[in-house]
């Protein structure tokens, strides 16, 4: 004999079967949905990581070159007027024709002075001294190199206690101040540049301040000679830092530069 069944029966089964099935197609839904989002978090983080890497190496093509380029204005500016001088002092004491101890000693300088401007050129050529030197002691050589060019005096001043940061980091910003120096020579018209470095417990902050003639950022950012100042806040933001530049005209220029210590 059957039992009779009653439809309320029925309609809780369907329900429940319902309510499964809905549950299911969310759960597979959910999965396929974070899948995805890994995956393009994958494929976007390894993108990331290539135009990091592509960076990187951009960026010391350009030290390399603006090293050979500093070589070259050294050999031509002091390494070559400097032996000139001592072969001209030799002319003269071939002259005279007698000893005489002053001029020897004067060749003599002139010629320790060329040996230790060789020797510094010879740094220059070892990229493995960006490694082994702080960021403040490799930033104090190219203000140095400038100085003695003539065309503004740079001073670079140290807060707080140094601590270290990774090769990658190093490079990129000694890449971005060593932009911002080159821009402040092409462009500021300054005859003052300071660049202060404040070690704090988590980060580093650089602050590049010039007293030229200033500019408006927003209008410099959206021609094309903004290219510079763009890469600036490009690279920082690629070592998970923050580069912001305030400037008006003749009221001179502050970048600065917020970046937290990284591999």
């Amino acid at each position: 004999m059957k039992l009779p069944i009653d439809n309320d029966f029925f309609i809780v089964i369907a329900g429940l079967i319902i309510f499964f099935v809905i549950i299911g197609t969310s759960i597979t839904l959910f999965v396929l949905f974070y899948y995805r989002r890994r995956k393009s978090y994958l494929r976007e983080n390894e993108l990331l990581r290539a135009n990091f890497e592509k960076l990187l190496l951009h960026s010391r093509l350009e030290i390399q070159e603006q090293i050979f380029n500093s070589i070259s204005e050294e050999i031509h500016d002091n390494v070559g007027q400097m032996l000139s001088f001592a072969k001209v002092q030799l002319n003269i004491l071939n002259e005279r024709g007698a000893f005489d101890s002053s001029i020897i000693l004067s060749i003599k300088d002139t010629i320790n002075q060329v040996i230790q401007d060789l020797r510094n050129i010879a740094k220059g050529l070892n990229s493995e001294n960006i490694q082994l030197s702080s960021l403040p002691e490799i930033v104090t050589r190219e203000t140095e190199r400038i100085n003695r060019s003539g065309f503004l005096q740079a001073s670079v001043v140290v807060q707080g206690d140094e601590c270290e940061m990774g090769k990658d980091q190093k490079l990129i910003l000694f890449r971005i101040i060593q932009e911002s120096l080159q821009n402040i020579l092409k462009h500021a018209n300054a005859q003052l540049v300071k660049i202060v470095f404040m070690y704090m417990p988590d980060m580093i902050r650089i602050n590049i301040s010039d007293d030229g003639k200033g500019f408006d950022f927003e209008k410099a950012i959206g021609r094309n000679d903004g290219i510079g100042l763009k890469n600036i806040l490009h690279r920082a933001s690629l070592i998970g830092g923050i580069a912001e530049v305030n400037s008006m005209p003749e009221k001179g220029t502050t970048i600065t530069i917020n970046a937290p210590y990284g591999s």
